[in-house]
């Protein structure tokens, strides 16, 4: 699937989103930042996750400076517009920068050995085949700091759907199941982030809500009996598992 098709139809979703999921804010409130530190996200969309971010340290004494990355152009200004929404300016009291943004995949992140405290990345990964994530989880170690953290959320990590999560995804991707994402389970993307030389210290599920207006591979009466099943479930049974996994770089010799 080429870049140009997977940044169109991830952008459908992403500059959609006006508000933060209990999975955003769960993830969010797991960044272990002081002031003065880095965090760069990968995949930032429309910006909404580090609005949220800029607008809670602006209210407390901690000023972490923040690295917005987005392979796709046309992100980085809503991205920035979230920023200026949120907290009215992109520099510190003392008038220097405190958010910045660059148009670069998680491949190839222009930046120096180390440079990063925390780095996060939410849902994003999975647009990436096993040989382009094996080159970005690289390339997000080089950026990180030895014992720094990669917070990482993905869905449709879980081996064993349950009742409703089976509907769900057959109404995501179709009959057959197919799907230009690269969906893995939990037990496999934490594997792949040992192997870059990540450990993982923590890891978690939540819930979110299914939104059956997000693309689907389903069509016609299929799709629309799909919903109807849906629809008997209670509402509060009508969520998709996402996995967060919470790790931390290791040093030379660890």
């Amino acid at each position: 699937m080429g870049a140009r098709r997977r940044d169109s139809e991830v952008g459908s979703y992403s500059a959609g989103r006006r508000s933060l999921s209990p999975v955003d804010r769960a993830t969010v409130c797991r960044l272990r930042l002081e002031d003065g530190q880095r965090l760069l996200e990968i995949g930032c969309g429309n910006g909404i996750v580090a609005a949220h971010l800029l607008e809670t340290v602006s209210k407390g004494s901690c000023c972490p400076q923040l690295f917005l990355t987005d392979r796709s152009f046309r992100f980085l200004p809503l991205a920035r517009q979230s920023l200026l929404a949120a907290a009215g300016s992109l520099r510190n009291g003392s008038g220097a920068p405190r958010c910045h943004l660059c148009a670069t995949s998680a491949q190839e992140l222009p930046f120096r050995r180390g440079s990063f405290h925390s780095v996060l990345a939410m849902a994003v990964l999975h647009h990436l085949d096993g040989e382009e994530l094996e080159m970005a989880l690289a390339s997000i170690a080089e950026a990180c700091r030895p014992g720094g953290q990669l917070l990482l959320v993905e869905d449709w990590a879980f081996v064993k759907a349950d009742a409703f999560e089976s509907i769900a995804r057959r109404y995501r991707f179709g009959p057959a199941g197919h799907s230009d994402e690269y969906h893995r389970s939990s037990e496999e993307w934490t594997r792949l982030c040992e192997e870059a030389g990540f450990q993982l210290g923590w890891g978690g599920w939540m819930s979110r809500p299914f939104d059956p207006s997000q693309k689907s591979r389903s069509r016609g009466p299929e799709r629309e009996a799909l919903v109807r099943e849906m629809e008997r479930f209670p509402e509060e049974e009508r969520a998709v598992r996402m996995w967060i996994g919470d790790f931390e770089l290791m040093g030379v010799g660890d």
